[in-house]
């Protein structure tokens, strides 16, 4: 598979994934809760998925600048899905509000 379709389908898999979790467990999903989920996932690749793929821990084999482009990378998945909470999901609105205005 090439690298764009491979990079295309996670950032659509994981925020599909983000978006269920966020109606699912967080019914008033806010900015702060968005990058602490971004931060969560960030230290996750760092100290599991880098050192699975052979990258070693925090991605030092392959160089330290990495660190802060996943980080770059995370913090924007979090604004991403923070900015798409808001419009598609009628802002912070609780989940009861937005079954309640549906029916």
């Amino acid at each position: 598979m090439p690298l764009p379709v491979g990079l295309i389908f996670h950032l659509a898999y994981v925020t599909f994934w983000t978006m269920v979790y966020a109606v699912w467990a967080f019914p008033r999903f806010g900015f702060g809760k968005a990058l602490a989920l971004g931060l969560a996932l960030w230290a996750f690749l760092l100290v599991v998925f880098l050192p699975i793929v052979g990258w070693g821990f925090l991605g030092l084999a392959v160089g330290p600048t990495l660190i802060f482009v996943f980080l770059i990378n995370h913090l924007l998945f979090a604004l991403f899905a923070w900015g798409l909470c808001r419009c598609g999901l009628g802002g912070t609105a609780r989940r009861s509000d937005r079954i309640a205005d549906s029916s």
